[in-house]
């Protein structure tokens, strides 16, 4: 058994279906010999995390699978007091990455893919099956954009429960319509300059942010095909390949020609779902999220 793990997990409240709640890293850590010489870290993560405790004499470790949200959630400069006692930040966002860096004036972040538990979902739901695949198109993105609510349009819309209830959705679901941008609704404009500022390359008429989110991971994992909203930064090509993995939409015509050939002939482009589902499940599991993130790195000390 490993000894002097700590792990702390402070969730938002109102955000039940999050994914972060399902990743099981006590049980994982804390349960494999494989991670026997891992020893005397704390690992911290959830939106609340600047809740959480720095442990002294212990590696602390932040795992941030919201940023760049912090804007908005959090008190800037308390999160970057707080931060000051981290030894290493795992951040989705490499601009986020970039800008703490700079505040700190210390190199602690490092650039991370969205894990998934799929062991945990896989014992409940079983392996994704192409035979059950009832339902034509799915957006499961919250609606906080006029961009997102025409995705809800086209979508069948059908509403899950929880999480679990998200991946049945998903695991009966052909096309998923996914995004990797942060729509800055008028109130958080000033996210979207504090971006510019330091990144002037990413300004764009829609006033959007690059984010990295869990959303073609999850499609992958249930085999779905990920129809993608392209944004320039294109960050979801630094874990899929356009064409091979997932599709690009470049507007809202573009998206329902595509959803119409897609169904069309479903079974010529089943091969775009296989091919995400299999780079997922060998590269972007929760196990590979550890080794990758934590044991190498402590291996390295």
């Amino acid at each position: 058994m490993v000894n002097n793990i700590i792990i702390q997990f402070c969730p938002s409240i109102e955000y039940k279906f999050c994914p972060t709640r399902y990743l099981n890293l006590n049980k994982l850590l804390k349960n494999n010999e494989k991670y026997n010489n891992i020893n005397n870290i704390n690992i911290i993560y959830g939106i609340n995390s600047i809740n959480c405790k720095i442990i002294e004499n212990y590696k602390n470790i932040l795992i941030e699978f919201e940023e760049p949200n912090f804007f908005i959630y959090r008190d800037l400069n308390k999160y970057i007091e707080f931060t000051k006692n981290i030894e290493l930040k795992l951040t989705l966002c490499p601009y986020t990455s970039y800008i703490f860096n700079n505040i700190l004036n210390k190199e602690i972040s490092k650039n991370i893919f969205f894990p998934t538990d799929i062991k945990y979902i896989q014992d409940i739901l079983g392996i994704p099956n192409f035979d059950d695949k009832i339902f034509n198109v799915q957006y499961t993105g919250h609606n906080v954009s006029y961009e997102t609510q025409k995705f809800i349009n086209i979508s069948d819309n059908i509403i899950p429960n929880d999480y679990l209830d998200k991946y049945k959705l998903l695991y009966n679901t052909k096309i998923v319509i996914c995004h990797n941008v942060l729509f800055c609704a008028p109130n958080h404009i000033s996210i979207y300059d504090t971006f510019i500022k330091y990144f002037p390359e990413l300004k764009n008429d829609n006033k959007y942010i690059p984010q990295l989110k869990s959303r073609v991971f999850e499609s992958g994992f249930s085999k779905c095909i990920p129809l993608v909203m392209y944004e320039h930064t294109k960050i979801i090509e630094n874990y899929f390949i356009p064409d091979i993995d997932f599709i690009y939409f470049f507007n809202l015509d573009d998206l329902n020609d595509k959803i119409a050939e897609l169904l069309k002939n479903y079974d010529k482009y089943k091969i775009i779902a296989e091919n995400c589902y299999n780079k997922c499940i060998n590269n972007y599991t929760i196990e590979h999220f550890i080794d990758k993130y934590i044991l190498e790195q402590e291996l390295k000390q």
